[in-house]
């Protein structure tokens, strides 16, 4: 290509990417709202981004509490990047990754050429407390030189977005790894050397959960995008197996203190005796990458957890409100003499007593808490295979909580997680040919839930021709060939006019749903395989438009259109175009015939 163009918006697998572990289950299915991918691409417009040094959008005092599109389990950009591929996100993300080079927490070691870490210096802690050190000075407890504000940054690693991850396994680009490598070991010498253990490499103890969160996340990251057999890959992997080590270590404990409402990690907050459950969700989004990473001791703690992350959802008949489950703050403790709460009619009676309750309603639970309640659930549900992480996440949203509707999560889809069972068809999806699918309705199967790229859709065994039972001809007369067993192969080609994005359509056969995705022909076709057919009955094929656009003119306009359907290969003349959201249905008759009529 021409660099003239712009640089080029590859496609990627997101299903193949989260199967592999390296990502959250995203709901590809939702519809990310068209106002928020233009608000990316007027951001990346305006004066100054891109600029040396400019913060693109991220919040440099990161200390500041409240929402913000930047913390999450990744940034809210690179979260609709990952769900929807559209160049405006990924514009945007690209700018934000570009944005973790000028954070202070690049910190490179010249006396030993890698990134600052415990292991070249145990002691170390870069905060002014630390004083300063010598470089390449084992026994330096600071920085040779301080930071200042005159870089207009503060960071927090409670408050840290997570710039680099998901630009770097989505392009490969060595300096994101960098920039990845190096927050990442920021994140053990920030915290100060008297809590990091023996080896100087724990960040969990005695820290805000969130900030255990988010620490541990970079941690695990690096450790597992860094290439296998490098310094850094054995490094970071040491530090995440420290952590998740001493945290197994501590459940008998924290299970022997928190009685029958075990499950959460402890940790600092700034009200005494109060436990807000948001940051736990935090934490177990980390646990859930971890665990997805391969990390069994993550696992371990997720499956401890999963009796408080779960269970708060499930004793409303002991005292504990199951809204509660998703309120600002739980009282866990005696803030007078640090007794823990242990059973869950005490925390319910207490969070009640102090008024943080929500009763039957929804009082105390406002932005994302629902969301992040219910991404853990799902999260539990599909790595444990719990029943009733799936069951609580299915009656939390039942109850209506807030800011978890279909239009929430399109406004904002940071923490859009599938919900536990159900299919993550991709709503942009390109096909690729698969073997025969629709058979007779009679005996066509229903969905069961599995997370294949189409429901009902086999995978693809190598032999992608359609069979198509055609009678032997050996110049002798042969046997009539029942209809009922005759097969015929159906496709359907689709075309369409591209603006702000391509047409998005369904197609069903018989009542069931084989294709729902993007339409993707660069001024072509794109060709449905959709598999055989019987011979002896009518069948129908509905194609459904469903994200129409109209920008004023013929140039700007979105439309979709059926432009063939091929029985055994032969084109049937079919022309139909959608210019409006809307369905248009092709009854096929026992002498394959042609009738259509439109819906909507």
């Amino acid at each position: 290509g021409d660099a003239r163009s712009g640089w080029l918006n590859i496609r990627q697998d997101i299903a193949h990417l989260h199967e592999t572990g390296a990502i959250a289950n995203y709901d590809l299915g939702v519809a990310v709202d068209s106002s928020l991918l233009q608000s990316y691409a007027e951001a990346t417009a305006a004066a100054g981004w891109g600029e040396p040094l400019s913060a693109n959008g991220v919040t440099q005092f990161m200390p500041g509490v409240g929402g913000r599109a930047d913390i999450g389990i990744t940034t809210q950009s690179n979260t609709v990047w990952l769900m929807t591929q559209d160049i405006r996100a990924a514009t945007h993300a690209l700018g934000q990754a570009e944005t973790a080079s000028a954070v202070p927490w690049n910190m490179w070691d010249g006396a030993n050429g890698r990134w600052l870490n415990t292991e070249d210096y145990p002691k170390l802690w870069t905060d002014v407390r630390g004083g300063t050190g010598t470089p390449g000075d084992a026994s330096s407890g600071g920085l040779t030189q301080q930071g200042d504000g005159i870089s207009g940054w503060e960071l927090d690693s409670a408050h840290q977005p997570d710039l680099s991850f998901v630009p770097y396994i989505l392009t490969g680009e060595r300096w994101m790894l960098d920039n990845l490598q190096a927050q990442a070991a920021w994140n053990v010498v920030s915290q100060w050397a008297d809590k990091r253990g023996e080896d100087g490499n724990l960040v969990v103890p005695d820290n805000q959960v969130r900030g255990s969160a988010w620490a541990l996340r970079q941690i695990d990251e690096a450790a597992w995008a860094s290439p296998n057999g490098s310094a850094e890959q054995a490094y970071f992997s040491k530090v995440s197996e420290a952590n998740w080590s001493w945290i197994v270590q501590q459940i008998p404990s924290w299970t022997e203190m928190q009685g029958e409402a075990h499950g959460w990690l402890p940790g600092e907050y700034g009200t005494e005796g109060a436990l807000p459950p948001w940051q736990q969700d935090y934490f177990a989004s980390t646990a859930i990458a971890a665990a997805r990473h391969g990390n069994e001791d993550a696992l371990t703690y997720l499956e401890w957890a999963s009796n408080f992350l779960v269970g708060r959802f499930q004793h409303e008949a002991n005292g504990f409100a199951e809204h509660d489950g998703a309120a600002y703050l739980l009282a866990i403790s005696d803030p007078a003499t640090g007794r823990v709460f242990n059973t869950w009619s005490e925390i319910g009676a207490t969070t009640a007593s102090y008024g943080w309750s929500n009763g039957d309603g929804w009082s105390h639970t406002d932005g994302d808490y629902a969301q992040l309640a219910m991404a853990t659930l799902s999260g539990i549900a599909e790595l444990t295979g719990s029943q009733a992480a799936a069951d609580a996440y299915h009656a939390l949203l039942a109850d209506n909580a807030p800011f978890v509707s279909d239009s929430d999560f399109s406004r904002d889809p940071t923490f859009a997680i599938v919900a536990p069972g159900e299919d993550n068809t991709p709503i942009v999806q390109i096909p690729a040919p698969s073997a025969p699918i629709v058979t007779n309705p009679v005996e066509t199967p229903a969905d069961n839930g599995s997370d294949s790229p189409s429901a009902g859709m086999p995978q693809d065994g190598g032999d992608t021709t359609p069979v198509v039972d055609v009678p032997r001809d050996d110049g002798q007369s042969s046997s009539p060939v029942d209809p009922a067993t005759q097969k015929i192969a159906l496709a359907v080609l689709l075309g369409g006019d591209a603006w702000q994005g391509n047409p998005y359509a369904t197609v069903s056969v018989d009542g069931h749903e084989v294709y729902r995705g993007e339409v993707v022909s660069r001024g072509d076709t794109m060709e449905l395989t959709l598999g055989n057919i019987t011979a002896d009955t009518s069948h129908v094929v509905e194609v459904a438009f469903l994200n129409d656009a109209w920008g004023g003119s013929s140039a700007t306009d979105r439309n979709l259109r059926v432009e063939d359907i091929h029985l055994n290969g032969t084109s049937t003349g079919e022309y139909v175009e959608l210019n409006n959201n809307g369905s248009v249905v092709f009854q096929i008759d026992a002498n394959q015939q042609m009738d259509h009529w439109f819906i909507g």
